[in-house]
């Protein structure tokens, strides 16, 4: 008997990917399946007895997804760069900033080149420390004279 498949978390788009190569290739059987995809008997099961609830759920995500807002290439995008490059700049400087004066810079930022659609919401903020790695810790001091010489 083969070793148990330790069981992964597929998300929506594997799922999907399933569904479609077993409607492509219909002569496949779950076992084949399980082998093709690497992953448990169990779960190629439950994907293809969900297959129009997974297909459904696809296809409204799908459309949401094209409906965003700011794509990557638009206005959304300059605005993070220049609000980045400020951010380097004045933390270089070892100026305290915190989460409410990088929102108020964006705003600036927009309203200098007249987009008036962008909220620097809460969760642009997030985005935007998540997407350039940036931690709003507390900025500290060393004296030159200090343990690590």
């Amino acid at each position: 008997m083969p070793p148990p498949v330790p069981r992964k978390a597929l998300n929506l788009k594997q799922k999907v990917d399933i569904i479609r190569f077993k409607d492509s290739n219909g002569g496949w059987s779950i076992r084949k399946l399980v082998d093709k995809f690497g992953i448990g008997k169990t779960q190629v099961a439950e994907v293809l007895k969900n297959k129009e609830n997974i297909l459904r759920r696809y296809n409204e995500n799908s459309i949401n997804e094209k409906s965003r807002r700011f794509q990557r290439n638009g206005p959304g995008e300059f605005i993070d760069k220049i609000v980045l490059g400020w951010f380097n700049h004045v933390r270089n400087k070892n100026v305290p900033v915190s989460g409410p004066i990088i929102q108020a810079k964006a705003l600036e930022v927009a309203h200098e080149i007249e987009c008036d659609d962008f909220k620097a919401s809460n969760g642009w903020l997030e985005s935007f420390k998540v997407s350039f790695l940036i931690d709003l810790r507390r900025i500290s001091f060393y004296k030159s004279n200090n343990c690590y010489e």
